[in-house]
Order: structure tokens, then sequence, then C-alpha cells
């Protein structure tokens, strides 16, 4: 890698660990997407240290906010993810290019959907989803986290849903995806050895994203709930069309 891309993937990084503390999620498709975009590095790499990234940023942004967790709705919802992220991965070793392709076209779909009727009508539910839509919507996010690493989108939309402030929705969804990217990293080490591009890129990283969260954490944005409800949703907006955009290559 030479040295003005490793210098884009940092900048990258950076932007995408600043969205994932703001919002609790966006780090994995954000990276994921500016690594397609620019051309930066392989897909696997990609992926393995964008899981690394994750548990960095998620260990750094919940030292101080690690009481606003719902532990409840966590573990509801990694009841779904944790079978949900073994099917993906079986997935992943075996289905067939065209039919990965249809997959992701139709998550992509349906995420801008979901964006597009959440930015019209931004406000919670009255009433919190009961424990049944939590697995479901899990276990979505499961999959596609097995498949391409970035098991937020569902997720996301179901917990911006919920009557719960902006600090909660955000601490319990960096638990989830930190919980979920140390799975997926103890699955994939058991299955093949750890490329060594991936650890060199997940070292020159790392002091991106405690710097970012320190940041973060040291001038925190004042942003009204529903605005910041909004921008989530618009964000969905964009991860499904940019994961339909790859699909369709």
């Amino acid at each position: 890698m030479t040295t003005s891309t490793l210098v884009t993937f940092l900048v990258v990084v950076a932007v995408a660990s600043y969205l994932q503390a703001l919002t609790g999620f966006a780090l994995g498709i954000f990276a994921l997407g500016g690594v397609i975009l620019l051309d930066l590095s392989s897909l696997a790499t990609a992926a393995l240290v964008i899981n690394v990234l994750m548990v960095t940023n998620v260990v750094l942004a919940l030292r101080k906010s690690w009481h606003a967790i719902n532990v409840r709705l966590a573990l509801v919802t990694l009841s779904g993810i944790v079978p949900g992220a073994v099917a993906g991965l079986w997935l992943l070793g075996n289905l067939g290019e065209a039919y990965a392709g249809y997959v992701q076209l139709a998550l992509g779909l349906l995420i801008v959907g979901a964006g597009v009727t959440m930015c019209v009508n931004p406000k919670p539910r009255s009433l919190r989803s009961p424990s049944y839509q939590f697995v479901f919507y899990g276990l979505m996010g499961g999959v596609f986290g097995g498949l391409y690493s970035i098991p937020g989108p569902p997720v996301v939309f179901l917990f911006y849903r919920q009557p719960l402030s902006i600090a909660v929705v955000r601490a319990t969804l960096l638990a989830v995806f930190g919980l979920m990217s140390i799975f997926r990293l103890i699955a994939v080490a058991g299955q093949a050895e750890i490329p060594l591009d991936a650890v060199e890129l997940s070292l020159w990283s790392m002091p991106v994203v405690i710097a970012v969260s320190a940041l973060f954490a040291r001038f925190p944005p004042s942003l009204p709930d529903v605005l910041l409800r909004r921008a989530a949703f618009v964000l969905l907006v964009c991860m499904g069309g940019f994961i339909s955009a790859t699909a369709l290559q």
C-alpha cells in the first residue's frame, strides 16, 4: 500500500469513527464504502480491519456512558444477531457470487425504503416494540454482518424508532455491534489465518480511532434528538444506496 493510499484510508477511518461515536453505528458501512469507492484495499482485508476498529471504538466510546446501555434490549438483539452471523459466515463461504449479489441488492433497497419513510416522520414509536422484533431484526443484521461486516442497518432502523433517548440508543447500539465484531473476529480467526496486511492496517488505524474518540468525548456536539434521528435515517438512505450500487456492479 502506497503512502497516499494509506493516508486516504486513515482519513476514511477518522470520519467513520466520528460518525460511529455520534450515532452508535456507521463505522462499518462508511469505512467499507470508502474502501470500495476509492479502491483502497480488498474487501476481505477491509472487513477484518473494520471489526478490529469497531471493538476499539466501542471500548473508548463507552468508557463514560456504559451505564446508558439498555442491557435487556442488547441481550435480546444479540440473541438474534449471533445465530444470524453464523448463517452469514456460512453463506459467505458457500453462496455463489450471483446469489450474494441479489441478497445484497434486496437489503439495499429495503434500507432505502425504510430510510425514506423515517426521514419523512422521524418521531419514535409511542410504545416500545415487542422483544420478538428485536430478535428478528437482530437475525437480519447478523446475517448481513456475517456476509459483509455491516450488521447495522436493520438493527439501527428498529432502535431509532423506539421511545428511548439518543444516549441510550447510541450506547446500546455500540455495545451490540462491539460484541458482534468480537464474535466475528473469533469466528474468522478460527477458519483461516489473519492476513498480514489486515494486521498492519489495524495497527495504523487504531491511533486514529483513539484520537477521534477522545476528541468526540471532549467536544460532543449538542444536537436536538429529532435532528439526530433525521440525520440517522438520511444516513440509512445513503447506506442503502451504496449497498444497492455495489450489488448492481
